[in-house]
Parts: structure tokens; sequence; C-alpha cells
């Protein structure tokens, strides 16, 4: 008698199955984002922050906000500081063409940064792309 192949092999005549949504992100713009976000925190550092850093960093602490609704409220919390913190900061800029972040601004914005990378890689990608398209991402 022949043993049954597992649902996952492609049968004859028949479509494999589709796989789970799995851990992690493949997304290639998420990971560009991600880099642009931390590229960007060293910009800030050196006061030579630019409109899109500023934009980089906003888009991947709004996701990481979303994500972060169904955590705990010290991670949610920790990114809303920083997000704050990069909305005050871009309000300053919009006068004034080189400003550098104070070391508590700018440990703030990193924690907040982590934090969303973190959820980022533990969320599943149909988590993720929720969260993209929940995202108020304008200015």
């Amino acid at each position: 008698m022949a043993r049954p192949q597992p649902r996952y092999y492609k049968q004859q005549g028949k479509k494999g199955i589709a796989l789970p949504i799995t851990y992690g992100s493949r997304d290639g713009a998420l990971i560009t984002a991600q880099l642009k976000a931390r590229l960007a925190l060293e910009d800030f550092r050196r006061g030579e922050a630019t409109l899109d850093d500023w934009a980089a960093i906003y888009t991947v602490l709004v996701v990481g906000l979303l994500l972060a609704s169904d955590k705990t409220s010290e991670v949610a919390c920790s990114i809303e500081q920083a997000r704050r913190v990069l909305l005050e900061f871009g309000a300053l800029m919009q006068e004034m063409s080189e400003i550098p972040l104070a070391e508590e601004q700018f440990v703030r914005l990193g924690d907040g940064l982590s934090y969303s990378e973190a959820l980022l890689e533990m969320s599943t990608r149909r988590q993720v792309r929720d969260a993209v398209s929940e995202a108020p991402l304008s200015r």
C-alpha cells in the first residue's frame, strides 16, 4: 500500500496549496525604509537632517506605533514619545535650516526606532501590510 503524500507536495492534476503568512517581512521596501530611517537618525545626530530624513523616520515610527497597539503599553508609549519629538523637531526644522538634536531627544528617537524595527520583525507579513495601509504617512 502506497503512503499518502503530504498536502504540501504538488499532486497530479491539483494546484499546490498556498503557504501560510509567516513571521518576518521579506519585502525589500520595508528593509529599505528601516535602513533609510537609521541613516536619517545619523543625519539628525550630525545636524544635517532634511525633510526626507524626517519622513523616513516618521514612516517607521507610525507603522511601529500601529503594530504596538496589540503589545504592551510601554512599547507604544516609547514609540509615541519618539514620534512627538520628531514632530516638534519637524516644526522647528521648517523655521530654521540646521538644528542638532539634544542627546535626550536623540536617545528617544533611537529607542522608538529600535522598538518599531523589532515589531516589524516580530509581526506577520499580513499585520505589517495592514499597518502600512492604515498608517497616515502624510506630513
